[in-house]
């Protein structure tokens, strides 16, 4: 039998033998704490021992160690074959609680020269407590190492498509300083209209970049305050459509709808952002997209419909995973965080999203949010009636 090192300090087990009163015993250690004579009787039991094992007051004093532990011949056996030189050693035993069930358990247990009378002590770790610690530690471990690799693969993303946009804006900044006075108005417009473009799309990866970050890091915070919508609504759809041609957002109100609400106007505005940036990205360049809102008691519900490619159906219970993206988006330039950012963001407002989908007819996309409508406060660009009409906004 392996010999241990004495685990418990020495202020604690020379307690035995110095005399050490029952109630002081009860109180030095926060672990299940048995002291038994050499014929296995329960001389003292700290209040730990009790708990554990389901007993009150003095009632363990009166019980025997064979009354305590499961297949007890097994340890007695391993006891008298032990040397008496051995101080201490660890076993894996089994008590029994008071109700009856088996607890297992890793005892340590002391025998001293000191200790008069073979007297013996045992100290319990409850090895339930132990394998919760030591799931709990493996998930903290798994979490950060999944982090880890999450962080990993989102920067081999970002990197890998920054470099598409970045190299199109060399491209059209050398025809521009090379050739700039060959051109027509018309093709030195395309050629400002691509810089615009691709500056939005490094602009909306750093905004990934950035949220992703306070999400993983648990940083991402709900404060809600009084805004107009559809001003926000307005002023997203001019952020997503590059400056000239022709305005591809509709946006539609219908029925009765106060102008202010409570909610986050940060967290709404990515909302918007990217509901409405992915129905323009996965449409054709030609086809509408269309931006609805209207009051359902004191929910505010938001509805992006595109007339673009669809989600395939197998892709429906996965659309809001991390990284994934449709099957069919062929050539379209992605990294597949916005859904998992975008549903994160309705979560924080204790809201709920949903969509139905159409290959090769489009998507429409559900946002309800509690928002504690608060009827006329304030100025603002809609009605309290207003008819359903398209907004004039840049594309």
């Amino acid at each position: 039998m392996r010999t241990y090192s004495p685990l418990i300090p020495n202020s604690l087990t020379t307690g035995f033998c110095d005399g050490v009163s029952s109630e002081r015993f009860k109180e030095l250690l926060p672990i299940p704490t048995l002291l038994t004579d050499a014929q296995g009787r329960i001389l003292q039991a700290n209040r730990a021992a009790q708990h554990f094992l389901g007993y009150t007051g003095n009632s363990l004093d009166d019980l025997k160690l064979e009354q305590l532990v499961f297949r007890y011949g097994v340890l007695k056996r391993t006891l008298q074959r032990e040397p008496k030189a051995t101080d201490s050693w660890k076993l894996p035993l089994k008590f029994r609680h008071a109700q009856g069930q088996l607890l297992s358990t890793e005892t340590m247990i002391v025998r001293e020269s000191a200790l008069e009378d073979g007297r013996m002590g045992f100290y319990i770790w409850d090895m339930r407590d132990m394998q919760k610690k030591a799931r709990a530690l493996k998930a903290k471990w798994q979490r950060a190492e999944q982090a880890n690799q999450t962080k990993s693969l989102f920067v081999s993303l970002i990197s890998h498509e920054f470099r598409t946009p970045m190299a199109s804006i060399q491209a059209a900044a050398e025809l521009l300083r090379n050739y700039g006075e060959r051109f027509s108005p018309e093709e030195r417009q395309e050629q400002l209209r691509q810089i615009s473009v691709d500056i939005f799309r490094m602009s909306q990866m750093m905004d990934d970049v950035l949220l992703l970050g306070k999400i993983q890091n648990q940083q991402l915070s709900f404060r809600a305050t009084l805004v107009d919508p559809l001003t926000l609504c307005q002023d997203a759809i001019q952020f997503v459509q590059p400056r000239g041609g022709q305005s591809r957002v509709l946006i539609m109100v219908s029925g009765k709808f106060p102008p202010i609400c409570s909610l986050d106007p940060s967290l709404f505005r990515h909302i918007l952002i990217n509901l409405l940036s992915n129905a323009l990205k996965y449409s054709p360049p030609d086809s509408k997209v269309t931006l609805s809102l209207r009051r359902d008691r004191q929910d505010l519900i938001l509805e992006v419909v595109d007339k673009g490619i669809g989600i395939p159906p197998e892709d429906h219970g996965k659309i809001f995973h991390l990284f994934h993206r449709g099957n069919n988006v062929g050539m379209v330039k992605g990294i597949g965080v916005g859904m998992f950012m975008l549903k994160y963001c309705v979560e924080l407002h204790r809201g709920k999203i949903a969509f139905k989908s159409t290959l090769g007819v489009g998507t429409t996309f559900q946002v309800r949010l509690p928002v504690g409508l608060q009827g006329k406060k304030g100025k603002s660009s809609l009605a309290e009636e207003t008819p359903i009409h398209p907004v004039n906004v840049l594309r």
